[in-house]
Order: structure tokens, then sequence, then C-alpha cells
């Protein structure tokens, strides 16, 4: 079911989710679920057409950092039974995740994988000949530690993102896109949205739109300390099929952070896990 999209904009809501990508969708839908009231999500264009649009939708747990692992895991709980656990459909594929490591990387990676390990995590360290024949494309000399999450996968941006608006909808949301906020005003206890199609006003007002998120705040005299940086993502296409049923791969022996899965077409897609390029205009990002 398609999320409802009107161009009316109400005048009053209980709670104002700016920004219609997957975080504005599944923050609706949960605070739709939990009985906020009267949710409103205003998207600037078509649902998931920002960074969303971009994601190459990962799902993993091994992270450095006790508090994203935990996030993470329970993240992966919703995606292994989307169906039951929101409804819809996200595009789940399980395919395993496979961490290559120089030496240093050794005992970090492993102290990870313990913590996976405590909160149910199937991971665990591979001999170079095991990880060739899950992924057998792999080139491993240069290449001292292999880490495996049997549990990792991917999911459809599109198809997670309109899944969470169609929900949120179902249980009383209002989902309006082609809807710019132009103007954010704080009177008291109220926040006054402005949009070409009208004005709302509401209490609680969620800013969900990533890097624009300062633009916004400017009318709210609120900056918060991040930067926009561009990571570069391509899909090869190479002389043979590449497999659905091998894993994601990250690579931290390259300068790059890279990492890739499967994409349709036989296609692999790769991008770059380090800091990235900054910028200043994220709508300069193509």
């Amino acid at each position: 079911m398609a999320a409802e999209i009107r161009s009316e904009v109400p005048k009053t809501a209980d709670v104002v989710v700016i920004g219609g990508g997957v975080y504005g969708c599944s923050i609706a839908y949960n605070l739709a679920n939990h009985g906020a009231g009267n949710v409103v999500i205003l998207e600037r264009g078509n649902l998931g057409s920002g960074g969303t649009a971009k994601s190459c939708a990962i799902v993993r747990t091994h992270y450095s950092i006790q508090v994203n692992m935990d996030h993470a895991v329970e993240s992966l709980k919703i995606f292994e039974s989307f169906g039951e656990a929101v409804g819809g459909d996200a595009g789940w594929c399980r395919t395993g995740y496979i961490v290559l490591g120089p030496e240093e990387h050794r005992a970090p990676m492993e102290s990870v994988f313990r913590s996976q390990n405590e909160l149910g995590i199937d991971t665990a360290t591979l001999t170079h000949d095991e990880a060739r024949r899950i992924h057998p494309l792999l080139t491993l000399d240069d290449v001292d530690v292999i880490g495996y999450d049997t549990q990792a996968g991917y999911c459809d941006p599109y198809l997670t993102t309109t899944s969470y608006a169609a929900r949120a909808r179902e249980l009383g949301a209002l989902v309006l896109a082609d809807t710019p906020v132009t103007g954010l005003e704080r009177n008291g206890d109220i926040t006054r949205i402005t949009t070409p199609s009208g004005t709302v006003e509401a209490p609680a007002v969620v800013l969900a739109v990533g890097p624009w998120t300062n633009t916004l705040a400017a009318g709210l005299g609120v900056e918060f300390p991040y930067e926009v940086s561009r990571h570069k993502v391509v899909t090869l296409k190479g002389s043979s099929p590449y497999s659905r049923k091998w894993p994601v791969v990250k690579d931290l022996t390259t300068e790059d952070k890279i990492y890739f899965r499967y994409t349709d077409g036989d296609a692999m897609l790769l991008g770059t896990g380090d800091h990235g390029d900054p910028i200043e205009d994220p709508d300069s990002l193509d």
C-alpha cells in the first residue's frame, strides 16, 4: 500500500517530522505506533529522494563503538522479520559480511567479535581458504585477518522507506510529499513550520533531513556541529555475473576503506568508507 500523498498542510499537528527518507518515515511510524497523536511528515520531494536514494543499504553489526553495535543488533532483528515487526517489505537479503584487515586490526576486530557473540551475533575469524570458498573472487595475499558475520546483509532503501510510510499512514499519520519547508519559527512552546502549501504549528518537530539540518535549523538560531562529506559510490559490471549469494565485503586494508556488495543486474556496488571529501552544499551532490 502506498503512503498517502496530499498537498494540503494541516493547521496544527502534535508532531511534525521534516524529511521523508528512511529515518523520517521510520520515526513517524514509531511515533504513530506508540500513540503520539497527530503525526505529519513533510518531504520536499518524493519519499526517499534525498540521502536514502543514495544509500548502499548495508545492514551490519560490526561496530567498534558499543552503543552503535547495540543499536545495530536491534535493527538487524527488525530487518530479519520486517513483515511481522513493521509490515510491508524491506527487500531484506541476508548475505553475510566479510571484514578484511591488516595485522594491527586483529586485536580490535576480535574484541568486536566477542562483543557481537555476547549479543547473539554469529561472528568468527576465517582462514584464507574458508573466505575464498565463501567469496571466490577475493585475492587475500595482503590480508592478515578475516572476520565473518553470517547474519548481515542489505535492504532495498526505497521499499524500506515506503513500507514505513505506508504503515505510518495506516496508523493515522499524514504523509505530504512535494512539500518543502521554507521556514521555522519558535514561539514559546510552539513551532511554526512554513511551506508553499500552508503553515502548520506543532509543539514537537523532528528534523530528519540529514545534511540539510543546519539549513533549516538556522531559522531557530541553532547550529549543529557536523560536517557534510561526499563519498564515492560506483557500479561495476564484469565479464561474468557477480553472485547475489556472495557476502558484503569491507576491506580495511585499503586507504579508502572500500566496501562492495551485489546489486541488480548481477553487478557489484562499490563504495568508500573513509571520511570523504567535505562539501559546503549538499544539493551539489550528484
